[in-house]
């Protein structure tokens, strides 16, 4: 299944949802309250998380964040840049919104090892 000049198939495997910590929700029986009742029936279900094209603000402070706290240099970003324009072109890896979090953290973190 083809996306373009892309690989469909790498969207689910550089999905942010395989690296983030799953977030639960649980479910108790209408009219019972947890705290009163030994033995109350409850369900656990896993949420989906939100996936939203980003905006240009929340790439800025999110590449900004990183910038900061792992005090890394300028040269970082263009060689980020580098390794991340190469993962989408050989590994045809699509720069999408459920990837573009996790490309971005490798691609900086390959970049801060090797400048």
């Amino acid at each position: 299944d083809s996306l373009g000049l892309f690989d469909r198939g790498k969207i689910d495997v550089f999905a942010e949802e395989n690296y983030a910590t799953p977030k639960y929700f649980y479910r108790f029986l209408p009219g019972r309250a947890p705290l009163l009742h030994t033995g109350v029936l409850y369900g656990i279900g896993k949420m989906k998380p939100e996936v939203n094209v980003p905006s240009l603000n929340e790439v800025h402070t999110f590449i900004r964040d990183l910038f900061v706290k792992a005090h890394l240099s300028a040269e970082c970003s263009i060689v980020c840049l580098i390794y991340v324009e190469r993962l989408m072109e050989h590994a045809r890896v699509p720069l999408v919104a459920k990837t573009w979090r996790p490309c971005l953290l490798c691609g900086l973190l390959l970049a801060s090892k090797v400048w």
